[in-house]
Order: C-alpha cells, then structure tokens, then sequence
C-alpha cells in the first residue's frame, strides 16, 4: 500500500503542470491534483511545528472553494458542474466530493483511504488522456466500480469506528493536547471557523470545577437514565460521544467521568465516503460546517450508483463487519448540545 501512494502521490504532482487532457476537463484535474498534493503535504507530516496563523492559511485552503462566497465557481457545486462540464458535470461533482474526504484521511493518516481515493482520481484522468472522450456512461461506471470494489472495505472500517475504542485518534487529541494552545484545533482536518475557536477560548476562561459540573449534567444523566429505565449500565463497556470542535475541554471531562462508571469512549468522526453519508446530517464529531449548501447538494451522491446489486452488497458488508466486530461492546450515543452549555452558563 505504501508503494501504491507513492506512486499515486508522485504521478499527481506531475498533472498539476501537464496540459494533456482537453479543456475544460484539463482545468479540474489541475485543479484537483493540487488538492490531493496538498493532502500528501500533511499525510506525510511526522509533527508540525506551524505557528497557529499558517494553521488557519493551511485550513482555509483545504475548504475554500466550498465556502459561500466561492461556492458559485466551485466543482463542489453540481449546478456549477454541470454548467461547466455539461453531462459529465453529476460525475465530477461527485468525484470532487469524494476527494475532499482527503482533507481528513491525511490528518488521520489513513493511508489506504488516501491511496484508493487518489487511484480513483487517476484511473479517470487516463480515461481523459485519450484521443477521444470517454462516455458519460464509462465515467459513471468507473465511479460505480470504485464504490462496488472498496464497499466492503468502507463499511468495515465505519462499523468498527463504532464500536472500538482502540481507535482513538480524536480521543487521543482531547486527552493529551494543552487546550490553551488552540493550534489542536487543526489536527482534525475538520473546518475551523470563528465560531469554533470562539467556544474553546470560552471553556478555557471556566474553571475546572464548572467543567466538571457541566459535563456531569448529561454524564449522570446518561447513568440515572439506566436506573430509571431498569438497565443494567455494567454490562455496558463503551459509550459514543459526538460533539462540535471546540468542546473538547467538556468532553475531556466527560470521558474521565465516564470511564469512573466503566466505560470507554467510542469517538469516531462524521462520515467522508459516500458509502457511508445518511443525508446531510452529520453523526459523529465534525468542526464547523464550511457550507450548509454543500452538505445539503451532496446528500443524495449515492444516486449515481444505487441500485439492487449494490444495495444487497452493502447489506452483506454490514452482515459481514457487524459479524467480525460481535465481540466489541456495543454502545449508546451521548450528544453534547452547544445551546445546554449556554443555559448552564447563563441561567444556572
């Protein structure tokens, strides 16, 4: 797998200057290797030391071309899209989403997301290096290959994000940074906007009893919760926790809580593939929502490829993952709420 991103990473940073593919199909994969170089930056990053104003350079370019005000001239809008690339426009779009999940696989360090999602973008930009166009159907179908071949592989890792608190990359963010150093807030990939960095400077100026008081408001509502409904807590051993960036103070808190009633948090980030998108709802933690619309616009991707074939295979992927994971604990979902912390500080 190693060898494959290298070669991928490698043969990407040469499009960026190639003008191969016809126009105006050459402008986009330009456009887009540049991007995923971007992404192989931070993938192969051991450390930063970034000064905390470079963090929000580095942020800003990841989301920018989805942000409203570029939202107009941006691939990530199929009306754009289409307006520009005419019937492929639905394909690329889609494309151009699904490589935008890069942005966290390279923070994540997930290289077999990173290197199948930058195959993909490969396999169609030699599809465009021929005399000839491809067809609208060829496009689609490769696109409908790549998600048939690697769904198994996708819903896989998901259900176990689930259910396994081995997988602590976003635990491990919130139990080891200094909070009053706000460059943890980039290490996620997620958007950080104003309004995240706002939130964390506000946890900052409570004190630590407040915190702790704050969290133990859902904390122990989530354990009086099993009393009252006559359920046995000790046969739960992990417990999912889904919040906003800039939380991460509370949350801290809450694990430490948690963990005192015997139970592991399960942190897991809001889903990237289009295997694995419910609607424009996010579940899971997530920053900040650079564009409602292109959540909203992107909610339905699956449509180019759902059908009864691919419907039965993800139901065998989820047979087959829960199958595998049967022995993990399975979990309850604890939501942190932006407006209860407002009314515990302001009304109590």
């Amino acid at each position: 797998m190693e060898e494959r991103y290298e070669l991928a990473k490698t043969r990407i940073r040469e499009i960026i200057t190639e003008n191969t593919v016809k126009e105006p199909f050459g402008n986009f994969f330009r456009k887009m290797a540049k991007f995923l170089s971007m992404a192989a930056d931070v993938m192969d990053e051991e450390t930063t030391d970034l000064a905390i104003e470079e963090l929000k350079k580095r942020n800003y370019c990841f989301y920018k071309d989805i942000l409203p005000k570029n939202y107009e001239n941006s691939y990530g809008n199929p009306a754009y899209a289409v307006k520009e690339l005419g019937d492929y426009g639905k394909a690329f779009s889609f494309l151009y989403a699904e490589l935008m999940g890069t942005t966290a696989y390279s923070h994540e360090k997930r290289l077999w997301d990173m290197t199948v999602s930058m195959e993909l973008f490969l396999e169609l930009y030699s599809a465009f290096c021929e005399e000839e166009l491809p067809e609208v159907s060829t496009v689609e179908g490769i696109l409908r290959s790549y998600v048939n071949d690697y769904c198994q592989d996708m819903m896989e890792k998901r259900i176990r994000e689930g259910v396994d608190p081995e997988l602590d990359f976003a635990a491990d963010i919130i139990m080891n940074s200094d909070f009053s150093d706000l460059r943890y807030l980039y290490k996620y990939g997620e958007y950080v906007s104003e309004n995240e960095i706002g939130v964390a400077e506000f946890l900052n100026s409570l004190s630590q009893d407040e915190i702790d008081k704050m969290a133990s408001t859902y904390t122990e509502g989530y354990r009086i919760g099993f009393i009252t409904g006559h359920k046995d807590i000790t046969k739960k051993k992990t417990v999912n926790i889904r919040y906003s960036l800039g939380f991460e103070r509370m949350v801290k808190a809450a694990i430490i809580q948690f963990r005192k009633m015997g139970l592991d948090p399960v942190i897991y980030r809001h889903a990237t593939h289009a295997v694995n998108k419910r609607g424009s709802v996010r579940v899971g933690y997530t920053g900040g929502v650079a564009n409602p619309q292109y959540d909203y616009d992107h909610r339905q991707d699956s449509a180019l490829f759902l059908d009864g074939d691919f419907v039965q295979r993800k139901l065998r992927a989820m047979q087959t993952s829960y199958e595998k994971y049967k022995d993990l604990p399975m979990y309850m979902a604890v939501r942190l709420a932006l407006i209860l912390l407002v009314k515990l500080r302001f009304h109590r």
